[in-house]
Parts: C-alpha cells; structure tokens; sequence
C-alpha cells in the first residue's frame, strides 16, 4: 500500500460520486466528526495520483476540511478513469447512503463501455438491472394513431416469413406452430423469458357477442383472429405444439407469463406440467372497467398463469418480496388498440422487471400489436416475437418507429414502411 500525506488543496473531490452529501447538521456527519477528533483520521481516503481524484473518503474529507487540517494522509492509487469511477462504487457499496440518480448514472456508464468488468463495482448484474429499471420512465401508450393506419392497409408491406430487425429486437411475420420459422428468428440464441397472450379459442372479433348472436352495428370491425374458433380438442392439440415450441427457445430456469382465459388454465397446466414446467401462480389484472357483455357478469378481470421451465428448483426472480398477484393496471382506451385483444404495456413491464435483466431476450408467441416489444424496449430488454398476420407486422414496425423516434432507425426502415417520411 502507498501511504503519502499531501495538501488537501491537491485533492478533486469526485464531481461524480454517487453517494449522498452530507450536511454538517447530519447524525452521520456528526459521528465521522466526532470519530476524527477522538482517533484522528485512522481509515484513509483514497486518492487517484493520476487524476488528483479523490476516490474514497469524500465525507471525510469534508470534516477534515471542517477542522482546519492542511493535509491529510492518503492511500494512493495510479488508475485509469473507469478504474477509478469503479473502484468508488465497489468501496462506497460498504457504507453511507446512495444517491440512486447519480448511482444509475454512473454506472450506466460504465456498462457501456466495452469490454468493462460489472463485478468490479461490487454490484451484480440483477442489481444493476433493478436500479436502472428504477429510473425508466413507464408509458401507458402511444400518440401514433394506430388503428387508422391499420384500417388503411390494404396490401401489408411485410410478408410471411419475412425477419426484420428493430433496433436490437427481431419479429418475424409466421406461425407460432412452425418450429422452423422459430430457428430462424432465434437463430441459435434462447430467452431468459416468456410474455405472450395466445388466443383464448372464444371465436373473438370485438363484438363481445355470445356464439349467433348478431355483431352490433356499433362493434368495431376486427379481423378474424387466428387460432380462436376451434374444437377443444383440436385448440389443446395446438396449445400443445406452441408450447412445446416456446420451451425449446427458454433458458431452463426461465419464468413464463401466459394470459389466457381461466377455462383454459386446466389444459394450459396439463401441457406445462408435462413440459416439465413450475406453475407457480395465477396473476389476475384488475381493470378499471369492464366490458358489457352477454353473461350474467361483466368481466373486469384478465388472468395470466405464471411459472418457469424447471432448472434444479431455481428460477429467475429480480421482484420484490413483497410482489402481488392483484395487477391494477390502468388499460388502453380501447381508441387507441391496434388488435382487439391488445394489452397495455404496464402489464408486460411488471413481468419483465420482475423476471429479467437489462439486454436479456424476452420471448413472445403472439406479438399481436407489438406491447411486449415496445416494453422491452421501454426496460432496455431485447424482444423476440412472431407474428402470423403480415398487417399486424406492418403495425407493429410502424408502432415501434413512433415510439423510438424516426431519427433512431434506419433510413431503409423508414423508406419501406414510412414511405420515406424520415
């Protein structure tokens, strides 16, 4: 260890050390006071030589300061800028309070660099990940009209089979059932997690109609959806092969969240079970208000089954402990929805947090109008999706254009799908 003592003039506090400034009036402030007039300044701050920064011991030096001394003894080090900015964090982890905005920052930083050591810091990648989700911003919806620019599509620009690529996430226009259109989207890579919403097989087009009845004359118009009107037996045979499909693309340990109406839950817990999946929970979504409807009472609630493929009994949990199955999650107006079964971001968002870290794939089975991509993106997490119907495609590209913002895509993204608007 290089002990010198120098001038306290030649120490740079660190403009970005993340910890809280404490104020002379402050218990702790008052503690260090007291500890240095009794023992003198027995633990030394650390100083970088080659930036005259000031790496560890900031509250110390202030009291110093605060007492008159002209010097001080300091353990230095010779490090690099990111070393140092490090080294902060890792011995500031040990004590005193964090600003978290500054913490965040900092260490937003650092991550970017390439190539750069996380466990130098002291921090773990889930706790990284937490602190950072911390500071996102959470968004209801969007501006873009999408339901306009949907009705407007009259030839769809993707096509079937089709893979593009948005920003880090990749969507491909094909069938959930199709193994081989899943190789080709994942192309070797797997999820950490599983978000999707397949159909419910109600024979659902908007019109909140029990089977015979007419469709309302003031029901939106929705396209059939895909996979909703088929016999019991056949829709279990197909929830078989989808999720048989959805598990060869999961890490093991790997946590799934499947929305699906509660006759469901039976079959889906069958298939999953012998899938070797942990049903761990069922998620309910309180809406604020429910739909009028034919029934004796009016839905207001969705469920989503969650569990996790088995991986010797650990899975992949970064929530609260004191996380709830009740989701109060305010909706979509239903203006705004792009796909008649649409739910609002928030919902994939809550999963997401709780299941995944920054830059892990999130998988969804049934993009639908793109809500788990455009959370993914929200949380600095990476979508992969599929998606059967090519206008769906088109909005769901057009969708995440808007919301990203024209000058932080490609110029070809925006000529195919914009028409060149840029």
């Amino acid at each position: 260890m290089n002990i010198q003592t120098i001038p306290i003039h030649q120490i740079s506090p660190a403009k970005y050390n993340p910890r809280v400034d404490l104020q002379p009036n402050d218990p702790e402030y008052q503690r260090i006071k007291q500890s240095i007039l009794e023992f003198n300044c027995v633990e030394l701050p650390v100083w970088n030589k080659r930036t005259e920064t000031l790496v560890s011991g900031h509250q110390r030096l202030k009291v110093l300061k605060e007492l008159g001394y002209k010097e001080v003894k300091v353990s230095v080090v010779d490090l690099a800028e990111e070393k140092e900015k490090a080294l902060n964090i890792a011995l500031n982890k040990i004590r005193g309070r964090w600003d978290e905005e500054k913490l965040a920052s900092l260490l937003e930083e650092l991550t970017q660099m390439p190539d750069f050591e996380v466990g130098l810091t002291g921090f773990e990648k889930p706790e990284i990940s937490n602190l950072f989700d911390k500071f996102n911003e959470d968004k209801d919806g969007d501006d873009f009209d999408v339901e306009a620019d949907v009705k407007n599509i009259e030839k769809p620009i993707t096509q079937v089979g089709d893979l593009i690529d948005l920003g880090r996430h990749r969507i491909i226009c094909g069938d959930s059932s199709d193994i081989v259109s899943l190789e080709k989207l994942f192309g070797g890579q797997k999820a950490a997690m599983l978000h999707t919403d397949p159909p419910y097989n109600v024979d659902y087009y908007g019109g909140n109609r029990p089977h015979g009845k007419a469709r309302p004359k003031d029901c939106r118009h929705w396209q059939k959806i895909y996979a909703d009107n088929m016999s019991q037996e056949q829709y279990e045979e197909w929830l078989n092969t989808i999720l048989s499909n959805a598990c060869a693309f999961l890490d093991e340990g790997a946590p799934a969240y499947i929305w699906n109406g509660h006759r469901q839950f039976g079959p889906m817990y069958h298939i999953l079970t012998g899938l070797d999946f942990h049903i761990s929970s069922v998620i309910t979504w309180a809406k604020q208000n429910f739909a009028i409807g034919y029934g004796d009472y009016n839905q207001q609630t969705e469920f989503c089954l969650y569990g996790w493929k088995r991986n010797n009994g650990t899975h992949r949990w970064y929530g609260p402990t004191n996380e709830s199955t009740l989701w109060d999650i305010k909706r979509d107006p239903t203006s705004s929805y792009i796909h008649p079964t649409q739910k609002p971001i928030g919902l994939a968002q809550r999963a997401i947090r709780n299941s995944s870290v920054r830059g892990d794939i999130v998988f969804d089975l049934f993009l639908g109008s793109g809500s788990t991509l455009i959370a993914s993106e929200s949380l600095d997490r990476v979508c992969y999706g599929i998606e059967i119907d090519p206008k769906y495609c088109d909005a769901i590209v057009r969708r995440y254009i808007f919301y990203v913002g024209k000058d932080n895509v490609s110029s070809a993204l925006c000529n195919k799908y914009l028409g060149g608007a840029k």
